[in-house]
């Protein structure tokens, strides 16, 4: 079982040798970060809710503001509340943002929902390719800014669909939306 442990290390050490020394060191970068950040998010982040908590409150409380501006009313807002939903065939108990129209629960926003995981992916990438702190750091801001807004879109997208033609919400949510953020 050694050898053949071994036999299977040369051979990844002999195809990794293919890629140009920038290619290695950045896809080592990707794989310590992401691994550091699992770590500080399983171990000390998510049970507190430190970003989590204040985040879906903030997605929340935009896209109703968003949602107002667009439908020329007040009627939309959002509060932070406990739920109890399935996530991945899974029963979840957390708080999520609940987004109400005319005092009616529409649609809540839960944690997996507010663009944590893709602001962190986005920080990873940029971090981990070889550029000026001055230049990241642009990028950063930018994108950060962008993925949030284009997120917000789609939550209010989300609402808007539930509003006026419910049976597409899930195709919507589940695929088209979902690939509108990670494209952005």
């Amino acid at each position: 079982m050694k050898n053949y442990l071994n036999s299977i290390q040369d051979k990844f050490n002999q195809e990794l040798q293919h890629f140009p020394k920038p290619v290695r060191v950045f896809i080592l970068k990707v794989l310590l970060f992401s691994l550091l950040w699992k770590c500080l998010y399983v171990f000390v982040l998510y049970e507190p809710r430190i970003l989590d908590e204040p985040l879906t409150d903030y997605v929340g409380q935009n896209s109703a503001w968003v949602l107002n501006k667009l439908y020329h009313s007040d009627t939309f807002n959002a509060e932070l509340l406990l739920t109890k939903s399935q996530f991945e065939g899974q029963t979840v108990i957390g708080k999520a943002s609940h987004i109400y129209f005319n005092k009616r629960l529409v649609m809540f926003i839960a944690d997996p929902c507010n663009g944590l995981e893709l602001f962190v992916l986005y920080l990873i990438f940029i971090f981990a390719l070889p550029a000026k702190f001055k230049r990241k750091l642009f990028f950063v801001v930018v994108g950060l800014f962008i993925i949030h807004f284009v997120n917000i879109l789609r939550c209010v997208g989300l609402v808007a669909l539930l509003i006026h033609y419910d049976e597409y919400f899930n195709i919507a949510h589940h695929y088209i939306f979902k690939m509108a953020v990670y494209l952005s």
